[in-house]
């Protein structure tokens, strides 16, 4: 897992998109690196999903956050914890074997 957050950059966190960018560069190398032996390095790089972790009790339902999923997510919405399991899955199943180094973003469209 990682963030979308460099994928696209966040006015403000400049510390935060660049440890997030150094994370995605070795996601990138080490995928590289462990091609060979077969091994497969993957993140799945997201933004806005519904989870205790991320976000405090109630900020889901306040209208300024609303507004501003609203206003910067093409989807209008945060993701599911589902979505991401989903993927996750892909990334680890039998299926999934061509895909070396790859940040695939799953934020609704915020990263595009």
């Amino acid at each position: 897992m990682t963030s979308a957050a460099p994928l696209k950059g966040i006015a403000n966190n400049a510390a935060y998109c660049a440890a997030r960018g150094a994370q995605n560069g070795f996601i990138k190398a080490v995928g590289l690196e462990l091609a060979r032996s077969g091994i497969q390095v993957n993140a799945i790089a997201q933004n806005y999903v519904n989870n205790d972790t991320y976000y405090p009790d109630d900020i889901l339902d306040q209208p300024k956050f609303i507004e501003h999923v609203k206003r910067n997510v093409p989807t209008n919405r945060v993701g599911a914890p589902a979505e991401t399991a989903e993927l996750a899955a892909y990334l680890a199943s039998e299926n999934c074997t061509h895909m070396v180094g790859q940040l695939i973003p799953l934020a609704g469209g915020w990263a595009t």
